[in-house]
């Protein structure tokens, strides 16, 4: 699930609000492989959702990795082989998505998707991939309708973990955090906010985050505050649990912050 700021001039059926996309079916026993885009009105003040009308139907089934930009487009990557990336105009008063002229673009050598990020600039999507354990980046150049994705020279990087489920970028798009669900731990990569590139700085040893179970979330919360505590990576939105109970964050000034992960057994 995604959601994009639209423009002034709201019209009905969502007045004055934001415009809320996800990932549905076509309602039938066998819908496989359409993968409808479904766009839905949100009022900000009530959270009231009204459904618009025309969902966009994307190439390929199993889309996912919903991200949308400051200029309203919206990214995303079907699932399925062969993998394709695709990109979209969202108009700001009915929400619908217009495709862009190039659509699909090739994901290069990734497989079975799980996750996507876009940088913080807007500028690359990182995409991690559970088959190949590895994580694809890909450069958004253009605008609009004329926007091109492709893979940078050196694309896919190794997590060093099985099966990157999660992905999340600092604020600054310096580092780049990926969750390896089976091996359960997390791998840093360095990221030039200006090229895009990754270099591996740190892989955790397998099971630092517990000895069962499967990694499914991550998040990166940077608090906003006048301590000296620095920015603190937060691995999934659930209260910490583990096979021994509730899981105590580290003292201030340790690294990273570990404080909400859930293991599923």
């Amino acid at each position: 699930i995604c959601c994009g700021t639209a423009a002034t001039d709201f019209g009905s059926p969502f007045a004055g609000g934001r415009i809320l996309y996800a990932v549905g079916s076509d309602n039938t026993t066998n819908g496989y492989p359409i993968n409808p885009v479904l766009a839905t009105g949100v009022n900000p003040t009530t959270g009231l959702l009204t459904p618009l009308a025309n969902p966009t139907i994307f190439t390929g089934p199993f889309f996912l990795g919903l991200n949308t930009d400051a200029s309203g487009r919206l990214f995303g990557i079907a699932g399925s082989p062969p993998s394709s990336l695709q990109a979209f105009v969202i108009n700001p008063v009915t929400g619908a998505l217009t495709g862009a002229t190039g659509n699909s673009f090739a994901s290069g050598a990734i497989s079975s998707p799980s996750a996507a990020r876009l940088s913080p600039n807007g500028n690359f999507y990182a995409v991690a991939a559970r088959n190949t354990n590895n994580v694809g980046v890909y450069h958004i150049s253009g605008s609009g309708n004329a926007t091109t994705m492709a893979a940078l020279s050196g694309s896919p990087f190794a997590t060093g973990g099985t099966l990157p489920c999660a992905l999340a970028f600092n604020r600054a798009g310096t580092f780049l955090f990926v969750a390896n669900g089976d091996s359960r731990n997390l791998t840093t990569f360095a990221s030039s906010p200006s090229t895009g590139i990754l270099s591996s700085t740190s892989v955790q040893e397998s099971n630092s985050l517990g000895t069962t179970g499967r990694i499914f979330g991550l998040a990166y919360y940077a608090p906003v505050s006048t301590a000296s505590c620095g920015e603190q990576t937060v691995i999934n939105s659930q209260v910490a649990f583990s096979s021994s109970g509730t899981v105590a964050p580290p003292t201030c000034g340790t690294q990273g912050y570990a404080s909400d992960y859930l293991l599923t057994t």
